[in-house]
């Protein structure tokens, strides 16, 4: 029923815009710590991570291919909730430094903190139309998954009701945000032809009517 991403986050002041698959998987096997390996400021990374059965989590370790050498975090670097681990990426005394995750709609669409950031990975962004195409490293399918022997009649109705939430809620209005986008960026293309044809045409004309002019 739709796509969902797994996004690495960092402080919004933080100059690391993206990272490669491997420098993420190196930074939380404890092989890279400090920011100024990977073109930041010479600060040590702190490597926060859920707790072990949140869905994030699960997704991480996937992600690290389940690596017996991930780093065993700090009880202060692991989280329960995805909302306490954004808000302490944000945060300028505890998160300046550090590293976290989580899944995208949870980060750009529930928590909406500006002061933490999505950073690429091996230089794609993870935006809507990127993860869409799975060209961003760490997609997965959302299923609604019901056993073939159900004979709920509620089943289908509660289907229905799920996917008809999700085009209203979340798919719909991420259409019309794209249309009204583009028809912006068309609208604002246009303008600026106008205006550059009126301002030629007035450039153009002689300042004294039926004069010639020598310049």
């Amino acid at each position: 029923i739709g796509k969902e991403a797994l996004v690495f986050v960092v402080n919004s002041k933080n100059p690391v815009s993206s990272l490669s698959s491997q420098q993420v998987k190196d930074i939380y096997t404890g092989k890279i710590t400090n920011w100024k390996e990977v073109g930041g400021k010479n600060k040590k990374i702190k490597a926060f991570q859920r707790s072990e059965s949140s869905g994030s989590q699960s997704a991480f370790l996937r992600f690290m291919d389940n690596d017996e050498n991930i780093i065993k975090p700090r009880t202060n670097l692991v989280f329960d909730g995805m909302g306490g681990m954004v808000n302490q990426v944000a945060s300028y005394n505890n998160g300046k430094d550090a590293i976290g995750y989580s899944f995208r709609f949870y980060v750009e669409d529930v928590i909406k903190n500006g002061k933490v950031k999505a950073i690429g990975l091996n230089g794609i962004q993870p935006t809507r139309e990127n993860i869409a195409n799975k060209t961003y490293p760490v997609v997965s399918t959302v299923y609604a998954v019901y056993s073939s022997k159900n004979d709920n009649p509620n089943t289908n109705d509660a289907l229905k009701a799920t996917i008809q939430d999700s085009y209203d809620r979340l798919i719909a209005p991420a259409i019309e945000r794209d249309i009204r986008n583009e028809l912006t960026e068309k609208a604002e293309d246009g303008a600026i032809a106008v205006f550059g044809k009126n301002l030629e045409q007035l450039l153009m004309q002689p300042p004294i009517a039926g004069k010639v002019v020598l310049g």
